[in-house]
Order: C-alpha cells, then structure tokens, then sequence
C-alpha cells in the first residue's frame, strides 16, 4: 500500500461540517425532503476478484427494492419529530401549491427547474450541502477509478458511479433512519439478493467496490426495464418507477421518463383532488394500525374506526381505509397533502441531484479530490494462531474460584470456558482445565484480523481500517475465504 492516509478532507473554500444528506437537503419544500437516506475482491489492474455480478434472479432484487419503498415511503418519519413545510422556492411553489387553482403539471421543463434547484444549493446557496459535496467528492477520488472499473464491468456507464455523492456524499458508514447502509445505501433485504455479506464481523454495504459493483447491478436491471435513465436513477431511489415500469409494461405503454412524470403527475392529482372532495383514500401498509393512521391524518381515531365499519380497531394490510377529511380545515388538508407526496420527493428529485451535481463537477466546480490508493488483496485462509487458552491441572485441596483469583480471572469466565467437564464445580486432583487468555478482548488480537494485519506489515490500524471500512471488528478472526485489502 503506497498512499498515506490524511484522515478527513482538509480545510478550504467555504467548507463546514458535514452532515447527513437528509439533514443537509431539508431546507427545499416538502417536494424536496430529498432522497431515501435509502445495494478481495477488488478490480485491481484490470481484473476483478468478486462475484458479485452473478445474480441468479434480478426479478426478485426489483420486487424487493419495490416492497421495501412501498412499505416506507408513507411513514418514514419520526413520531411527533416530522416537519410539513412547502417554502415559497421560485422553481417549486407553483408545481406543489395546493391551493393553486387547476391540477399539478410534470414535464421535463418543470424538472429542468428542480435541477437549477439542486444546482445553485450544492454549488453554495446551502452551505452544508456544499460542503458535504466537497468533502464526497474530495475522499471519492482514493476509490473512484475502482468504483468505475466496477459499473464499467457490468455495462454501466462510468459517471454513474458518482451516485453515491447524492446518496450518501461518500459516507462509507453512512446509516439512513431506515436502515440503509453505506455509500450506496442499501436496505438488508436488498443487499442480501445482492449478495453482500453482513453479520457482526463485515457488512459489505460498506464496501465502497463491492456496493458500487450492486448498485450498477440494479441500474442495470432498471435500464433494461425502461430504456431510460432517468427512470432508472428514479427507481434506485424511490418505489413509484418500479411500479410505473410493471404497470406501463403490463398495459403495453412506453416507459420512458416522459411518461413516468405524467404516471406521477396523475397520482399526485388524485390527492390533492380527493383531498378537496373529501374522498381520500389510505392503503393499510405493514406496520399500521389505526392509531398511527389517525395521528398521521389528525383525525379522531373512533371516527375513523366508524366510517369503515371497523370492529375492535382490527385492519389488515392491503385494507383500504376511507378517510374522513370533510371536517378538517384547508390548512389541515394542506399538511395532509404535504404528508402524502413526500413520498413522491425521492424519485423527482433523484435525476435532478444527480444531474445538478454532475454538471458542476463537468462544469469545473467542484475539482479537489484525493488521489487513488493503491493496495493488494489478501484472502484469510488457514488455522488461526496467535493467543491461546492453555491446560491447567488442578492440584489437590485447589477449587474453581481458588484457581480463579490465582489466574487473576473471574470465575465465571472460567466455568464458561469448561461447560463440558461435568465437574467443573467440583473439581479433584489430577483434572484438566482450559484456562482462556488473561488479557483484555482488545489485546487477544487473532492472527486472522485487520490488526493482525495492520502489525505484521508495520501500517496503522487507521490505514487497514480505512482499507476496509466494510469490516466492522478489526480485533475479529475473519472467516475463511474473506478477502481484504492490505
């Protein structure tokens, strides 16, 4: 490994700190409460190690992205913690105005304008924003010709790789409230279709190569769906272009984006007019009940109850609920609205951000970035060494906890150590016992983990972990096959 590690980007330009992409992007209209914050083997010298690229079914990873935006997109959100606020913004107020007379208009000049949108925050009218985009893509530049390597491996074009700056600004331990992870951001189910490991040693989402490698998997499931990029960018980040393509499909349509924005614009119609007409519907999702739904709405919850013929509060998924909005004010009805198409946000907005932050880095804006590393692969294999427990005989008159203080050990730690010797608690002359290592968990390194690693080559733990940020305990024995970067 030939590149020293500086840690975070350095200091310059109008640079702060950075924060979660979710928390940075709030400052647009409720359109806007961006994206999901939402899927060795290293392709060194031109050759790939993984197998990631071999996907049995890609069918059921489109199902299950779709199942896991549907079941989230209406209430991820925090009780009680969520904001509803359309600001005035030039490019948004007239596409989002409940009160606007006549219906909401989506075509690709309207789109256009959320793209200026996103363009001018990241370029600095937000200066969170602006900063996390620096910083992405300043730490982007250690990994990004092995990122494109990996999307030019699987057909995708190259530039998508900087879709991990929307989604996570190169966070490699980014964690959305949902539950995705990492630079790509994916969602366990998801990951586990795409064969990224995760237990309590590695969760490869965080593998800035082997996450870059599944997200130009589900690009390239979704471009082949729809011919179309930005339905595609659409569909890795929100559940409305999945159903889009199925239904467009099933019903002989064009599913390009043109005609996803007018499936959208008709959705986001039906709202707000059976808002107005009193006729709102809601689809029972996993994890509702009638209290949630009734706080969602700010309605009485008996009244919902009522006008559904619900007995004992008893819904089931799939149930659809009518709900009583006749009562409420238009102030309230224009909350409501705000709830239900925030949903809607994560696939308009995605192109847009995308697009804006590729053409300021296209355009020269954004410039800095760290040279690429350089590193081998290892891969653990073998019996592990290092610290063992070792053989004790019990000498007469000695007992369990009489051993313990001597060994300087808790005797529970002992007992646990020797479950199988059906005397251990009364022990005799003669027996053997294993007593485990004395020394704290931090220093029994194994001599099959990244700080074994990191000892025998004479590198920081700080490099070795930054190598592989996809491990989570660098003290861990890793498994048979794993291989890192060293």
């Amino acid at each position: 490994m030939s590149f020293e590690y500086k840690g975070a980007p350095p200091k310059e330009e109008s640079e702060i700190t950075r924060r979660d992409v979710l928390k940075a992007g709030i400052a647009g209209a409720a359109f806007l409460l961006g994206a999901r914050i939402f899927t060795e083997d290293e392709k060194d010298s031109g050759k790939i190690v993984g197998e990631i690229s071999e996907v049995n079914n890609p069918e059921k990873i489109i199902d299950e992205m779709e199942k896991e935006e549907i079941e989230r997109e209406q209430f991820e959100y925090e009780e009680g913690e969520m904001e509803y606020k359309i600001e005035s913004i030039k490019s948004l107020g007239d596409l989002l105005d409940f009160d606007k007379k006549g219906p909401i208009r989506l075509d690709r000049e309207k789109m256009e304008e959320v793209k200026n949108y996103w363009k001018e925050a990241y370029a600095g009218k937000n200066s969170e924003l602006h900063k996390s985009l620096l910083d992405g893509y300043c730490e982007w530049g250690y990994w990004r010709k092995y990122t494109e390597q990996r999307f030019e491996s699987v057909g995708i074009p190259i530039e998508y790789a900087l879709l991990a700056l929307p989604e996570s600004h190169w966070k490699v331990d980014a964690r959305s409230k949902s539950g995705a992870v990492g630079p790509y951001q994916f969602m366990p189910e998801t990951a586990s279709k795409l064969n990224l490991k995760m237990n309590k040693v590695i969760d490869e989402r965080r593998d800035p190569l082997k996450s870059a490698e599944a997200c130009a998997l589900v690009l390239k499931e979704l471009h082949g769906a729809s011919k179309d990029w930005n339905v595609a960018l659409s569909g890795y980040n929100g559940g409305f272009a999945w159903r889009f393509i199925k239904e467009a499909k099933s019903k002989g349509k064009k599913t390009d984006y043109e005609t996803f924005l007018k499936y959208l614009e008709g959705k986001l119609n039906k709202i707000k007019n059976d808002l107005i007409d009193n006729e709102l519907e809601h689809g029972v999702k996993r994890g509702d009940n009638i209290f949630k739904i009734a706080s969602f709405y700010g309605i009485n919850s008996q009244e919902l109850c009522k006008i559904n013929g619900i007995k004992n509060g008893i819904i089931r998924r799939g149930q659809e609920l009518l709900i009583p909005t006749a009562g409420l004010s238009r102030q309230a009805k224009k909350k409501i609205f705000a709830k239900r198409i925030s949903g809607f946000s994560e696939n308009l907005n995605y192109p847009a951000k995308f697009h804006a932050i590729q053409e300021l880095i296209q355009g020269g804006k954004v410039r800095k970035q760290y040279e690429p590393i350089n590193f081998s692969n290892k891969e653990i294999s073998g019996r592990e060494g290092g610290r063992k427990e070792r053989e004790y005989i019990v000498a007469k008159g000695e007992t369990l906890f009489g051993i313990a203080r001597k060994v300087n050990l808790p005797p529970q730690k002992i007992y646990a150590y020797n479950k199988k010797i059906r005397n251990i608690r009364n022990l005799k002359p003669g027996d053997k016992i294993l007593i485990p290592p004395a020394k704290k968990e931090k220093d029994m390194i194994s001599d099959k983990s990244l700080v074994w690693e990191a000892k025998k080559r004479g590198k920081s733990v700080k490099e070795i972990q930054f190598l592989n940020p996809h491990v989570l305990n660098i003290y861990a024995s890793l498994p048979n096959g794993t291989v890192i970067r060293v």
